[in-house]
């Protein structure tokens, strides 16, 4: 049976900054796929003597590319943990060397990039090193001078509204202070996110305190709303209830909210920011998943968020 692994794919999309124009991330590394042929030339080495290669990159496609990036710091031995044997009060953590013409590897990721839309699975290796090794490979690759101008961010352009009608909510929470919630009960009780304000006067009363006393005592209101799954004659009345929620909130949000709508296929939707991410089980190979699969999935997850029309301008 075939070891698996639990991954998470996450979106980020490359913004470009200042005067950068008429250009993709996908543009720049197809054009240096073209100057970069080998994994010698496609190999930045970090200030940390750690070596970051491009160890597959596929461009082969109409649209999209493939990259699986690797790292690893050559000669660096791996720590062991001896098995411990019958009566053995402690043991000695110790360490090996890689194997003739190997290094051991510390993470590696598997990137689909289309347009300036980036999908990544990764094992160690964070957005940063990521972005630094695209801007070393870039001048590496001579290409456009420009070319270094962009950021992955986890939030694009993207229509909050747009993605909750599109997707399924799990879950609504609003957290506040039990002092926020009461100033946004008074400010605003048409809304969504007065419901903590209203839970804040609830329980002021029920401690025998004013309902319109808004003293800061570092009390905590957190609030979520979801649907009872045990209750299926009423789910749809339910979940349309929440979507309105979250809608609201988007709406008539200001600054200082603090809340989270979950989709049920796992979106995370903030006040600043979109979590966009999906769960995968793919085949374990070491510390890294299967290279076919991996690839595979990323693809599967662009689609689902292409189809759901949340590239839409």
């Amino acid at each position: 049976m075939v070891d698996t692994r639990e991954k998470i794919i996450s979106y980020r999309h490359a913004e470009w900054l200042g005067d950068a124009k008429h250009v993709t991330l996908e543009r720049c590394l197809r054009d240096t796929h073209s100057n970069l042929k080998t994994i010698e030339d496609r190999t930045v080495k970090t200030t940390a003597d750690q070596f970051i290669r491009c160890a597959d990159f596929d461009v082969t496609a109409t649209s999209g590319v493939l990259l699986h990036i690797t790292a690893d710091t050559p000669g660096e031995p791996a720590s062991i943990v001896p098995t411990p044997e019958d009566g053995d009060t402690s043991i000695e953590v110790s360490t090996a060397d890689p194997p003739d013409k190997a290094e051991f590897m510390d993470g590696d990721a598997f990137i689909y990039v289309v347009g300036d839309h980036v999908c990544i699975c990764s094992t160690l290796l964070r957005d940063r090193l990521l972005q630094s090794f695209f801007f070393a490979l870039f001048l590496k690759a001579k290409i456009r001078a420009d070319s270094n101008k962009f950021e992955l961010f986890k939030i694009a352009s993207i229509d909050k509204i747009k993605l909750i009608h599109s997707q399924e909510i799990k879950e609504v929470e609003i957290r506040a202070s039990a002092f926020k919630a009461s100033q946004m009960y008074s400010r605003r009780q048409k809304h969504a996110a007065n419901l903590a304000g209203g839970f804040a006067r609830l329980y002021r009363i029920f401690v025998g305190a004013s309902a319109n006393d808004v003293t800061n005592d570092s009390l905590r209101v957190q609030l979520v709303l979801k649907t009872d799954q045990r209750s299926s004659k009423h789910i749809a009345l339910g979940e349309k209830r929440i979507e309105t929620i979250a809608e609201d909130l988007l709406k008539n949000q200001e600054d200082g909210d603090d809340f989270v709508i979950v989709t049920k296929s796992g979106q995370r939707i903030t006040q600043s920011e979109i979590f966009l991410k999906t769960k995968v089980i793919l085949d374990k190979k070491g510390k890294s998943v299967d290279k076919g699969k991996a690839f595979k999935a990323l693809k599967v997850f662009y689609g689902e968020l292409n189809a759901a029309g949340i590239f839409e301008a």
